[in-house]
């Protein structure tokens, strides 16, 4: 009988644990309706990294689209265009995406979903573009294939490019089977034109022309981080010319740029910073830009030389930046040179650019030199000596 009833509490157990996984699944079934399925023609999927105009962007072999149809069933498809630039869905049919933006191919696709069923809702986003491989040649480094997502502008392709000093990259040539546009991608780098930036699309290429060196160059020197050759746009004025390939260096000296002629070895000219907007430069022209002036250090300091001018900084903080005083030297004996002018009450004046600070000998050091105070007592005696003994002699 204890058996018995052993036996039948074990099944009930078993039955009330049976029913209990039964019901978990019921529960979830009625929690999580039919979520649908997922068809995927691509193995991975790699988010967007830009913003995409989608009224510009045109759709290729390789982009990968997000497809979802809602129905009373939830179909999902991740599909990649083919390499004739055709997309097909399975179950509703093959759409030809050739040349066009990826606003008409949504519109496409959304058709031919809805082509059986008007009632059924589709999404569709991009969640890939393919990659381009670019031909960049011309005045560059090295001339060669760019490859890059297709999601990138002009811009990109030449930040991977290593262009020659001499490249008019004013008038970038985008060269197609059928057209080629001139770029200038300063319109772009200066304004934000969008246009002078455009997305590149496959079958384009990029050349870079070379400026004529006697008729489209003029000559930079100075402290600038500018190659001594540099093209110019026709009709630019010296401002414009700043902003677009003037790179100046910490010891610059913009406030005057001074202009020759290639071609005129008399003509000089001195322009400040204020006029540099009205000088409209011309083939051959020849600017210079000044170097900074600095602090001169000289005299009686350990390290003599030229030295960051620092607003604010006294004589005795440049005479700290070059070392401190030397042994023969007097940090009280200094002298500020300025405009051959001698400044010598240097504690109530302020240093400017330019300033030669010199630090003058001590007087101890002129009177003992490099000896020793004893052997300099030693001297005297001995001078002293000799002056007694020969007035002595005499008497």
């Amino acid at each position: 009988m204890k058996k018995t009833l052993t036996f039948f509490s074990f099944l009930i157990l078993s039955l009330f644990l049976c029913a209990q996984d039964f019901l978990k699944e019921d529960n979830n079934s009625s929690v999580m309706p039919s979520q649908g399925f997922l068809i995927s023609t691509v193995s991975t999927m790699t988010p967007l990294d830009i913003a995409l105009d989608p009224d510009e962007y045109v759709i290729g072999a390789g982009d990968i689209f997000i497809i979802q149809i809602i129905s009373g069933l939830t179909e999902t498809f991740q599909l990649q265009v083919g390499l004739s630039d055709a997309l097909t869905i399975p179950g509703y049919g093959q759409v030809d995406l050739k040349g066009q933006t990826l606003t008409r191919s949504i519109e496409l696709i959304e058709n031919i979903c809805q082509k059986s069923n008007k009632d059924i809702l589709v999404n569709v986003n991009l969640s890939e573009v393919k990659k381009l491989k670019v031909p960049v040649f011309g005045a560059v480094e090295t001339p060669g294939m760019v490859t890059l997502p297709a999601s990138s502008r002009l811009n990109e392709y030449l930040k991977k490019t290593k262009l020659h000093h001499l490249a008019k990259d004013h008038e970038l040539e985008i060269r197609s089977a059928n057209d080629t546009s001139i770029i200038n991608i300063y319109d772009y780098y200066l304004h934000g034109d969008l246009k002078s930036n455009p997305y590149l699309k496959s079958g384009e290429s990029v050349y870079i022309p070379f400026a004529d060196v006697e008729n489209e160059c003029v000559e930079v020197y100075g402290p600038v981080n500018t190659q001594s050759l540099a093209p110019i746009i026709r009709g630019e004025t010296l401002l414009e010319f700043y902003h677009r390939k003037i790179r100046l260096s910490d010891i610059s000296d913009y406030s005057a740029i001074t202009i020759t002629k290639q071609h005129d070895k008399n003509y000089s000219l001195t322009i400040s910073a204020s006029d540099i907007g009205d000088y409209v430069l011309e083939a051959g022209d020849i600017l210079e830009f000044a170097v900074l002036e600095r602090i001169h250090m000289n005299g009686y300091v350990n390290r003599p030389g030229t030295y960051d001018f620092i607003p604010g900084h006294t004589v005795y903080d440049y005479i700290a930046m070059a070392g401190g005083v030397s042994p023969q030297g007097n940090d009280q004996k200094v002298i500020i040179i300025r405009d051959n002018k001698k400044i010598r009450d240097f504690s109530q004046t302020t240093i400017r650019r330019g300033d030669v600070i010199l630090v003058k000998r001590s007087a101890e050091d002129i009177m003992i030199g490099q000896i020793s105070l004893l052997q300099f007592i030693a001297s005297i005696a001995s001078i002293t000596t000799a002056f007694i003994a020969a007035i002595n002699a005499i008497g």
